[in-house]
């Protein structure tokens, strides 16, 4: 891997699109003092694997994953006993790795990485949770940039095959 200069580095941030502009817009929370059942419930129905855990004023609390929730299970399931599910979201949600909605998703991609997380809960200055960014968006984005860019390239190479053309046939 090539090594950057600091000017490089701040002309890629300037240049980044903002976390706000990228990310998922009214994610589905679940309050840290409901149930597993509810958060299992709410994934379902909205075909999703993590609820951002909200304590009052809509702030973060932490995260819940369907893939916690599953392991958990399986813990009690080794016990001979299955995982209750009135037991609140509070006892099995991990603390969530927050980013500011205002920073670059260059910052983002960098507490993706080094967190070694999947997704992280998007705050305003009030830290109330006001979106999601994960790792796939971060990856559809650069998908997309790259797509317009090889767009961008078949256009010129349009035009400077045209002007060949024109040059040799005498246009």
């Amino acid at each position: 891997m090539g090594m950057f200069t600091l000017k490089q580095v701040a002309v890629a941030s300037e240049n980044c699109p903002k976390i706000k502009d990228v990310m998922a817009k009214n994610v589905v929370t679940i309050a840290e003092s409901d149930t597993i059942a509810n958060a299992l419930y709410k994934m379902e129905q909205k075909h999703i694997l993590r609820l951002p855990v909200v304590a009052e004023n809509n702030r973060s609390a932490g995260i819940i994953t369907k893939a916690d929730i599953r392991a958990k299970q399986a813990e009690f399931a080794e016990m001979g006993a299955e995982l209750p599910g009135a037991c609140q979201v509070a006892k099995i949600a991990k603390n969530a790795v927050t980013i500011k909605e205002y920073k670059n998703v260059a910052d983002a991609y960098n507490a993706l990485n080094d967190n070694n997380v999947g997704s992280l809960v998007v705050t305003n200055e009030n830290c109330q949770v006001v979106g999601i960014i994960t790792n796939m968006d971060i990856c559809n984005l650069q998908a997309e940039k790259e797509a317009e860019e090889i767009e961008n390239m078949d256009e010129e190479v349009s035009l400077l095959i045209k002007k060949a053309l024109d040059s040799i046939f005498g246009k």
